[in-house]
């Protein structure tokens, strides 16, 4: 909802630092009862972030004022919330285009595209006859695993199976243990706070007997 008051003008100018000390002040005592127009200023937080890019560079170019005056006034005489928020993103990455835009591309693209998985072929060891097709999908916390598996058609229903991840010194962790019925396994998950740079092998085994039945190294 768009509060109608003259306030719902503020906003960008608020957060550019555009607006008078008075009205800096009163704007502030709005922001303490108007919890509508907190909303949209956290919304454009981000700008000023944005804006300080220009500072990192030690090659670009000296920017006038004159845009970011010019972003503020047209904040100022938007009527709509959404209307300022779109000039203000649109005229902050004009400013950027020229003498950061490499770092406002890589900045969008690692905080909007969702990582890559990294996909396994676990292959039957010896005569086993298990397969495994495994992808691991980096996290801030550690490794997301996600596998489908199959078995040969003579194997006994209700047997126990787990995967193991492998680190660089040999360590095994068990990250998921599961009971096949003979019939492909499908849309298995687990965890592990390992990261996946530090694994470096992927094992099926028996959780019985501790047979390797499959394996992959990454």
């Amino acid at each position: 909802m768009i509060p109608d008051h003259h306030y719902a003008h503020w906003d960008a100018a608020y957060v550019l630092c555009a607006l008078s000390d008075p009205e800096d002040r009163e704007y502030e005592a709005h922001l303490a009862t108007c919890s509508a127009c907190w909303r949209v200023v956290a919304q454009l937080e981000p700008l000023p972030a944005l804006l300080a890019l220009l500072g990192d560079e030690p090659d670009a170019a000296p920017v006038e004022p004159a845009p970011l005056a010019a972003l503020a006034t047209a904040a100022r005489r938007s009527r709509r919330r959404r209307s300022a928020l779109l000039v203000a993103v649109a005229a902050a990455t004009a400013l950027l285009a020229g003498v950061a835009g490499s770092a406002v591309v890589t900045m969008l693209s690692t905080t909007s595209v969702e990582a890559a998985a990294v996909p396994v072929d676990l292959r039957p060891v010896g005569s086993s006859g298990v397969r495994a097709d495994v992808s691991l999908t980096s996290e801030e916390w550690g490794t997301r695993l996600a596998w489908d598996c199959s078995y040969p058609a003579d194997v006994a229903a209700g047997h126990r199976y787990e995967l193991v991840a492998v680190d660089a010194h040999g360590v095994r962790r068990v990250v998921g243990t599961w009971i096949g019925d003979g019939r492909p396994t499908a849309g298995l998950t687990a965890t592990t706070a390992l990261s996946l740079d530090e694994i470096v092998r992927v094992e099926l085994s028996s959780a019985i007997s501790g047979r390797l039945l499959a394996a992959a190294d990454l």
